[in-house]
């Protein structure tokens, strides 16, 4: 069952993106990790599409004339805002499918 660390942690991975970016992320995917209501493939799966998000922006974008680091920081938040989105979405549907079984 789900509790305040819990609903803190999918909160966080919501609504981060225009608030926090990236640091919100990170501190909701931490407080996931320190959740015993998922599994560890559940917390996994989350960082593995964060990153490949992040990795598929990389594919996308083109250099800037500000260079490497601008697209590396762009692809951070995309893969953050979107990958945050997509864990609260996996992990709410996770809380809920545990509590029924």
């Amino acid at each position: 069952r789900g509790g305040v660390l819990e609903t803190a942690s999918l909160v966080l991975l919501a609504v981060h993106g225009p608030f926090l970016p990236g640091l919100g992320w990170l501190a909701g995917y931490a407080l996931a990790w320190l959740s015993d209501a998922w599994s560890r493939r559940d917390k996994l799966v989350v960082l593995g599409v964060t990153l490949l998000l992040s990795v598929v922006w990389l594919g996308f974008a083109s250099i800037p004339e500000s260079g490497w680091d601008r697209v590396i920081n762009e692809a951070l938040l995309f893969g953050t805002a979107i990958g945050g989105l997509f864990g609260a979405v996996y992990l709410g549907w996770r809380l809920v499918a545990r509590s029924h079984t």
